[in-house]
């Protein structure tokens, strides 16, 4: 259990809070579509490739469309660009995990909560609003507003919210999946560190900082906070 002197905790989003596969799997039934239409591939072969691809690559590979289409035979960088913008700008319908608003409302009687949340700003700030938990969160902080190279594991994102909070980094714990990006970022900071085993990096191994606890829920958080 964290002493006392906790005094705000923190999150991330995708595959923390809510399971990223609800944003990327209909994006990449559109965008199938899309190429099907285009190239007169058979869409569902194409829609195979992008799920695999986002298995193997992980969810923040860079260069997956490059993959995808080149795994085709298609690829061209205005293809690319077209599949970028389409994927910002795609967000349908999206649920938390079990009990998470209600942990939210439960925890922020008791602490400040903030957020941090790599990505396309526009496209993070749509997937908060349709989760419905915007408000429940004192702070919320999108490193693609910090300028290229500063998302996680870089520290600014995270002194940004500490800024903003007025705490200390060991007044803070912060929650998230991704061990390289997360649970290290955090830590450079400063922060005491939870890793939620959820999403797509639940079974990779640490990547030289280890979380302070581990848990299988981010529901679970309640039991180290008491």
């Amino acid at each position: 259990m964290y002493p006392s002197m906790i005094r705000a905790v923190g999150f991330d989003l995708d595959n923390t809070l809510y399971d990223q596969e609800q944003h990327v799997f209909p994006f990449f039934s559109a965008a199938a579509t899309l190429l099907g239409e285009e190239t007169g591939f058979e869409p569902m072969i194409i829609e195979s490739t992008f799920r695999q691809a986002w298995r193997i690559l992980g969810p923040s590979h860079p260069r997956l469309f490059n993959s995808v289409l080149c795994q085709h035979g298609i690829y061209d960088s205005y293809r690319v660009q077209t599949l970028v913008r389409m994927y910002h700008d795609y967000v349908g319908p999206l649920e938390v995990y079990p009990g998470v608003q209600s942990l939210l409302r439960r925890l922020r009687v008791r602490f400040p909560l903030f957020l941090i949340t790599d990505g396309n700003a526009v496209m993070q700030r749509r997937k908060i609003e349709r989760l419905g938990i915007g408000p429940l969160f004192q702070v919320v902080v999108f490193s693609a507003e910090h300028g290229g190279g500063l998302s996680k594991p870089n520290d600014a994102p995270f002194l940004n919210a500490l800024r903003q909070l007025q705490r200390t980094p060991s007044d803070c714990v912060y929650v998230g999946d991704n061990p390289g990006c997360d649970v290290a970022g955090a830590a450079r900071a400063g922060m005491r560190t939870v890793r939620v085993l959820t999403g797509p990096f639940r079974a990779e191994s640490s990547t030289g900082t280890e979380a302070d606890f581990t848990i299988d829920s981010v529901t679970n958080i309640e039991k180290i906070l008491k």
